[in-house]
């Protein structure tokens, strides 16, 4: 799409239909195992229509539950058309690290013309 923030294509979330408004990483991680401390998730994002007060989250799968771990809101953390490049840190300290983490990206908008475009997801764990 015009839309992406890198190249050709990106995953684009919008509306407020809960899990139809999200995309996640579908095959769980082991961050339990290896005894990490801190997991990572940067990614670039481009909004388009969104109105004020509108956002999106990034959340995290603890092994039984969806957490919420950031919220992005129109106007505070971002203005539409701009990229922006994001970092999310999850310290193990705070959250549990199952062996089957998640991480999913939901919207929370008015209607399908709202939109968010995220490229160039990197999860990494220390």
């Amino acid at each position: 799409s015009g839309y992406s923030p890198q190249g050709m294509w990106s995953m684009d979330i919008q509306d407020n239909s809960g899990t139809a408004s999200s995309f996640w990483l579908t095959n769980g991680i082991d961050v339990a195992t290896p005894g990490y401390t801190q997991i990572q998730v940067d990614f670039s994002f481009r909004a388009v229509s969104m109105e004020n007060g509108e956002d999106f989250f990034v959340q995290y799968f603890n092994g039984s539950t969806w957490q919420t771990v950031a919220t992005y809101v129109r106007p505070t953390h971002f203005a539409n058309g701009t990229v922006y490049d994001a970092s999310v840190l999850i310290e193990e300290s705070s959250h549990t690290f199952p062996t089957n983490m998640r991480i999913r990206f939901m919207c929370d908008a008015s209607d399908n013309n709202d939109d968010v475009y995220i490229d160039e997801i990197r999860i990494s764990a220390k």
